[in-house]
């Protein structure tokens, strides 16, 4: 007890203030950043305590006055804010101002900053319209006569004038040329070489009526089935790939999954002379590596889980006679919490099953 008081007033020792600490925070508080005051003044304070002792002396930080507006100022703010940058209202009209007391200022006087007018369609920006629109792209349209109108502010008038494409109806000699070449090349190509007149979108819309899609979407043939039903078992998407160069690899996997394909997994049965090379270098080291190697057609996951299933570990430390004996003693009453210097959780639980231990259930504690 009495050292508890003293420790207590060694506390309050420490926590008192001197006169000079006192006069340093009279003579710097308001003036002095509190981080340098507390570097280059009070070392043994912190921020917190400082604030806390300034004010209790009724000592405060100086505040930068307030500045009222004037009515002049707020004339001006009226008249010029939002019709120019603030920097530049700054500099032409308000040169003692900040771009946070102008803000502040517009947010009460309800001021927005105005945005620039809109373009008006003119009579002959209309009969331009309506003489070219749908001959042409919307983006040449634009280029050529509607350089400060944007092309959704073009399609919107077009709307609501009623207007629509200009392109010529589909003669039948087209109508032949998309079914007979569609699909077989981009739209693009087929445009250049057999419908110069046309777009590659008016040639989309024009084969989705008559019922095409492109190429890589044309049913599969039975040659085409018959490589993949055969090749895909022992072979992997990119080889299959080579068998089949008119898909892409997204169609491939598409008709596999539609097919229900599947890989053929091979389950080679584990010989005797495999086990004993297993039993023999799986527990060296470097062991795994040379199994890899000597056992052509085993992964190394599938050696590693036929040395699980043989109760063999890569455990650093050999096993002794007397850690054998403390595991037979130990570890079928305490199970995992065996704790045998050198060896690990896993190594011990694998030891254990060859040597056949296994954990004593614990018994039922009687209810009182």
């Amino acid at each position: 007890m009495h050292a508890y008081r003293g420790k207590r007033s060694q506390r309050r020792a420490a926590d008192e203030w001197t006169v000079r600490e006192l006069s340093l925070i009279e003579q710097h508080y308001g003036r002095t950043p509190r981080k340098e005051l507390v570097v280059r003044y009070l070392p043994n304070r912190t921020i917190k305590a400082i604030e806390y002792r300034a004010r209790l002396l009724g000592v405060c930080r100086k505040r930068k006055p307030v500045t009222y507006w004037t009515s002049a100022e707020v004339a001006v703010l009226r008249r010029h804010f939002g019709t120019m940058p603030r920097k530049e209202l700054i500099a032409r009209y308000l040169p003692h101002r900040s771009i946070k007391q102008i803000d502040f200022k517009a947010g009460q006087l309800a001021l927005r900053r105005r945005r620039p007018a809109v373009k008006s369609w003119s009579t002959e920006d209309l009969a331009l319209l309506r003489r070219h629109y749908g001959t042409m792209p919307n983006a040449a349209l634009r280029a050529r006569y509607f350089p400060r109108i944007s092309i959704p502010a073009i399609r919107h008038r077009a709307v609501r004038l009623g207007l629509r494409s200009k392109e010529p109806n589909w003669t039948a000699a087209e109508d032949r040329l998309i079914k007979r070449h569609y699909g077989q090349m981009s739209n693009p190509a087929l445009v250049a070489r057999h419908l110069p007149g046309r777009s590659p979108e008016a040639v989309q819309s024009r084969a989705r009526k008559f019922g095409l899609t492109q190429g890589v979407h044309d049913v599969w043939s039975a040659r085409e089935l018959r490589l993949l039903k055969k090749h895909y078992p022992t072979h992997t998407l990119p080889e299959m790939a080579r068998y089949l160069p008119n898909r892409t690899l997204f169609a491939i996997r598409s008709r596999i999954l539609i097919e229900g394909l599947r890989k053929a997994q091979r389950h080679l049965v584990w010989t005797a002379p495999e086990h004993k090379l297993i039993r023999r270098h799986y527990e060296a080291k470097n062991g795994l590596q040379r199994l890899v190697r000597e056992l052509v057609g085993r992964t190394r996951l599938a050696i590693q889980q036929q040395a699980r299933k043989l109760h063999l570990s890569r455990a650093g430390n050999p096993w002794t006679a007397q850690d054998d004996a403390l595991l037979r003693r130990l570890y079928p009453r305490d199970g995992l919490k065996t704790h045998i210097p050198g060896h690990t959780q896993g190594s011990m639980r694998v030891h254990a099953q060859k040597l056949g231990l296994r954990i004593r259930p614990r018994k039922a504690r009687k209810s009182r």
